[in-house]
């Protein structure tokens, strides 16, 4: 199951990623602003989703996700 964690290099969004990175049925995929990345074994994309050229970025480079938090 893939989970889209937007807000990633945040204090909730970073606790979201360690909490499903350990659970092995999930691939997490982290969006931040930043380049502030903390954690390994997820993949992280910089984009800001509020820039509509961001969105069809993720669009054309995720396949498809089964939660967005």
């Amino acid at each position: 199951m893939k989970i889209l964690v937007t807000g990633a290099s945040g204090f909730v969004g970073n606790n979201i990623c360690k909490y499903f990175s350990k659970l092995t049925d999930y691939e997490v995929i982290g969006i931040s602003r930043s380049g502030n990345h903390k954690l390994k074994d997820i993949k992280y994309i910089e984009a800001d989703i509020s820039n509509s050229e961001n969105i069809e970025l993720l669009h054309n480079n995720i396949d498809s996700v089964d939660i967005i938090v």
